[in-house]
Order: structure tokens, then C-alpha cells, then sequence
């Protein structure tokens, strides 16, 4: 679960530094989830503030614009209202993990369909000083397979330095220490964890996190109904 951590609660495993072999073999233990769904959603008072990491590209504007999270969840959120939005953040290093994310996301972007206080952004991070060297190449590989609508809400980061203390802060914070994986963090109007995922989403598991994103924004639930039913009754009246 991803909640506050005190500054004495950081640290990172020795064996964390064993690279793939290890990261394999921690999903073969924790049957491709290093971090459980969460069951409830996490309490405000406990909520984690999803961790600040700069210098991310959008694949709509590319290397023209630069963004910084959790900045860029909230843009449109002018109230600073806990209930006036809600966000899903995935957050992938890989192409192996990349692969498990449409089991979240294509039930949950269904789900909100229409709804522009909903949505869901995909952070992608590539690690290493050789990749970093191939940004415009990677960057123009991912525009190729994403599609465009998707373009303006997919955030690379390229991070040249692996030892870089703002991205060991931010995968320390959302628990990210096995990179081969997908993760997802539902976030409140305000930018707090509310609810963690990793791997592979179980079809009960993606009603949860729809449903998480529900109560979460409450108001903007009920409202979404009324167009509906003001229809039904025109239509009524009409016949």
C-alpha cells in the first residue's frame, strides 16, 4: 500500500541491485503484483502526495513544451477540489510491462467515456545514459505506436543518470523498485494516492478501481446522470 513514509523508513534492498534476474524471479513470487490492488481506498489522512519529478514530454508537443508531475494531474483542477477530478497515472519503465496495462485501462477509460474530469495518464521512463542518447528516435517510436489520441495525456521521461536522487525519490515513494512491471496510482482532485496497482489487472480487480474512481468523485457521478434521465423523460413526453 502506498501511504506516507516517514524519512527513516527509506531505504532500497541490497539485493534490489541484482537487475533482472532478480526482478524476475519477485514476479514469479508475487505473481507479477510487487504491490497488492488495494481492497479500500486509501484514507486522506494516510494518502501519500504522488511524489514530484520534473522534465517529462508530452507525445502531442515533444521536446517543445516540459512538464512537471504531480503538476500536470492537476491543470485542470482551477478549485482545488479533493472531489472535482480523478486521475489514473500508470507508470512503466518497459515494454514488458507496457503490455499488461490495457487490462486497467481499457475497462476503466470505457467506464468514463465522455467524462472529462476522469482520466487517465500514462507516464513512460527510460533509464540509462545509451537510451537517453536515443530520445528523438524513441520519443518518434512511441508516437508511432500510441494512438494519437492518447498523444496528449503520454508523458516520457528520460533519465540518463540512474543514480538521479528525484527519480530514486519517486520510485521509493510509490514502492517501484521492480521496473519490469505495469503500476497504476488512482489520484484524487489534489494529487493523493488514493488507491495502487501493479501488473496485470483480474476482471474484479478493474471493477474495483472503476468503482474506487466513483466514489471518489461523487458529485460528478450524480450530475453525469441527469442529462440521462432529463432524455428519457423528453422522450416520454414526446411519445
Amino acid at each position: 500500500v502506498v501511504k506516507k513514509v516517514r524519512d527513516e523508513e527509506r531505504h532500497i534492498l541490497a539485493e534490489r541491485a541484482m537487475g533482472n534476474f532478480w526482478m524476475m524471479k519477485d514476479l514469479k513470487e508475487t505473481d507479477g503484483k510487487p504491490i497488492l490492488t488495494s481492497t479500500t481506498l486509501i484514507q486522506e489522512s494516510d494518502a501519500q502526495v504522488f511524489p514530484p519529478l520534473g522534465h517529462w514530454i508530452s507525445l502531442e508537443e515533444g521536446s517543445q513544451a516540459v512538464y512537471q508531475v504531480p503538476e500536470f494531474f492537476l491543470r485542470n483542477n482551477r478549485a482545488d477540489d479533493a472531489k472535482a477530478q480523478c486521475t489514473l497515472a500508470t507508470v512503466v519503465f518497459k515494454q514488458y510491462g507496457a503490455q499488461m496495462l490495457d487490462t486497467w485501462t481499457e475497462p476503466f477509460q470505457s467506464a468514463f467515456q465522455g467524462n472529462n474530469r476522469v482520466e487517465i495518464v500514462h507516464l513512460n521512463i527510460t533509464e540509462g545514459w545509451f537510451l537517453s542518447k536515443l530520445q528523438r528516435f524513441l520519443t518518434r517510436s512511441a508516437r508511432k505506436h500510441t494512438p494519437e489520441e492518447r498523444w496528449p495525456t503520454t508523458l516520457l521521461h528520460y533519465a540518463s543518470n540512474t543514480d538521479d536522487p528525484d527519480l530514486a525519490n519517486f520510485k521509493d515513494t510509490l514502492r517501484i523498485h521492480n521496473t519490469l512491471t505495469a503500476y497504476l496510482y488512482l489520484l484524487d482532485g489534489l494529487g493523493r494516492v488514493r488507491c495502487a496497482a501493479s501488473g496485470k489487472a483480474s476482471p474484479e480487480e478493474a471493477d474495483s478501481l472503476i468503482q474506487f474512481a466513483k466514489d471518489l468523485t461523487p458529485l460528478l457521478m450524480n450530475s453525469a446522470k441527469l442529462p440521462t434521465n432529463k432524455r428519457k423523460k423528453k422522450n416520454r413526453q414526446h411519445r
